[in-house]
């Protein structure tokens, strides 16, 4: 396979620890196509299972040869994966670039060069990094995973509570319609305004995440929020702008632990 750019690879407006790394991917360039067009990393969503390979193969290729990048079955729940041991590393070796086996949707590791990966096409990726470089984690979180605590379960995997977050591309608040059901579940004051028929509201999954994140102690300075909505901006997949469509990444991964060097 020929050289490939690392443009695949987006870097990230956040002041990482050292010894982090962190990036998003877009849509382009990828090899997908139809409705799944670019870079679609989901091997869940009706692509070309050979396209879907070559595209993971496309971010093997920018992340590197020591980098392996870990892929999760997400299903909108809280079950957090932890890869520290030296058996599980193994096995998420030589999975290669399919999905492990376990249904989860946060990915946790001390373990240097694993590239923990969450798929989204309108729900929040969030990606936490403690400031010695020595933790990371990814989540997938949609409304069902905020409301069940989600970020609480991720937090309590974390040895250090002096942490930084990312909050990246998701749907936003001008397009994110939700009924009843779903405001109900949650106490936000300030994630929600009403669409004007008292049983839809239009939702802020960032609000929510930033909220919560500030109420389990992080600051406010160590939350860096996107504000950037999928549905809005081409450059991303967006399962409410066009159905069946495909899945663009966030991911994080220790490249060394400097802070114990």
């Amino acid at each position: 396979m020929k050289k490939l750019p690392t443009s695949i690879l987006q870097p990230l407006d956040w002041l990482l620890p050292a010894g982090v790394g962190a990036a998003t991917t877009l849509r382009s360039p990828g090899l997908s196509e139809g409705k799944f067009a670019g870079l679609n990393l989901g091997t869940h969503v009706g692509d070309d299972p050979q396209a879907v390979e070559q595209n993971r193969q496309m971010l093997s290729a920018a992340l590197g040869d020591r980098v392996m990048p870990v892929y999760i079955n997400q299903v909108h729940g809280c079950n957090v994966i932890e890869i520290n041991s030296d058996d599980y590393r193994k096995a998420c070796l030589q999975t290669a670039h399919t999905n492990l086996s376990s249904d989860a949707d946060v990915l946790y590791t001390r373990d240097q060069n694993l590239a923990l990966v969450i798929q989204v096409a309108d729900c929040l990726p969030i990606l936490l990094a403690d400031k010695n470089g020595r933790e990371v984690a990814a989540i997938h979180a949609g409304w069902r995973g905020l409301a069940a605590g989600i970020i609480r379960h991720t937090l309590e995997k974390f040895e250090s509570n002096s942490l930084t977050a990312w909050l990246g591309p998701a749907i936003g608040p001008c397009h994110y319609e939700v009924d009843n059901a779903v405001y109900d579940r949650f106490t936000s004051t300030t994630a929600f305004k009403p669409c004007g028929d008292n049983v839809h509201w239009m939702m802020s999954l960032e609000t929510v995440a930033k909220e919560q994140l500030l109420e389990a102690g992080l600051d406010e300075s160590d939350i860096v929020a996107t504000s950037t909505c999928t549905y809005c901006h081409e450059d991303y997949f967006s399962y409410r702008r066009e159905g069946q469509t495909g899945r663009f990444a966030a991911l994080i991964w220790i490249t060394s632990n400097q802070a114990s060097d």
